[in-house]
């Protein structure tokens, strides 16, 4: 195993212990609810930050000569690295080929950026998801239960029938075990149910007039995530729903 490798192996199994998440989650999809950066990107994000401080000449002398010449033609190229020839495999994949290719393509705004502090903060932007504070709100159980719920890997029967770990996907009920069957259909839950549909409705009224899907949508990842301050309501809606997943029971060891 590549080194490369051991560390995104070690990430997963930081990620799983920090979520509560399955054996089995989709990497990606655990990463992009906890708002981690991939290791790639994490590596890309250090690698350029390093590259532009030797491109602005706030090393020693000797380093900026490995850098390859700067195109200086009238073209749309001008102002970037220009390409190192090909040698070998491993030696486009070293340092100074690999990471002349990535900052030649930022914004040339950013590659202009004299200031490091400004130059990594607008680097974050690109490279670092935002931080969805609501996550972090209530209880560990309901909220690692509501976790394995948005990665698509929980004790729902759809979800260990889809990688062979039950042998049906059949809710009680007669339904495909679902997250929309568990939140919006399966009678089991109809009384917990109208408690949440409810608070829903009152925190977000155009809740009631969206469909099934885009429903699911709202009780798992909220609403207005793009905003730059924590939206107020997406923590009443993730309290009402971690009541639910907790009332309901589903996820209890004695449930069959």
């Amino acid at each position: 195993m590549t080194e490369a490798a051991r560390l995104v192996q070690i990430q997963y199994r930081a990620a799983r212990v920090c979520s509560g998440a399955l054996m089995f989650t989709n990497q990606s999809r655990l990463e992009a609810d906890l708002s981690w950066e991939s290791v790639a990107d994490r590596a890309k994000f250090l690698g350029l930050s390093i590259f532009h401080k030797i491109h602005l000449n706030l090393t020693r002398p000797l380093i900026k000569t490995c850098m390859p010449e700067l195109n200086t033609n009238n073209t749309r190229r001008s102002g970037c690295y220009k390409k190192l020839p090909f040698k070998s495999k491993k030696y486009s994949d070293s340092f100074f080929p690999k990471f002349s290719d990535f900052w030649s393509v930022l914004p040339k705004s950013l590659r202009e950026q004299k200031d490091m502090i400004l130059f990594k903060t607008q680097l974050k932007l690109i490279f670092k998801p935002k931080r969805q504070k609501h996550y972090n709100i209530g209880n560990k159980i309901p909220n690692t239960l509501l976790c394995r719920l948005c990665v698509g890997r929980s004790f729902l029967k759809s979800h260990g029938f889809a990688i062979n770990l039950s042998q049906t996907d059949k809710c009680i009920c007669g339904d495909v075990d679902s997250i929309q069957n568990y939140f919006l259909n399966c009678f089991i839950f109809n009384l917990e149910r109208s408690v949440l549909l409810a608070k829903i409705n009152n925190i977000y009224p155009p809740f009631s007039k969206l469909s099934k899907v885009k429903q699911c949508d709202v009780l798992l990842y909220v609403i207005n995530l793009n905003i730059l301050l924590p939206y107020p309501r997406n923590r009443s809606i993730t309290f009402a729903v971690q009541e639910f997943i907790t009332k309901t029971n589903r996820f209890s060891k004695h449930y069959e």
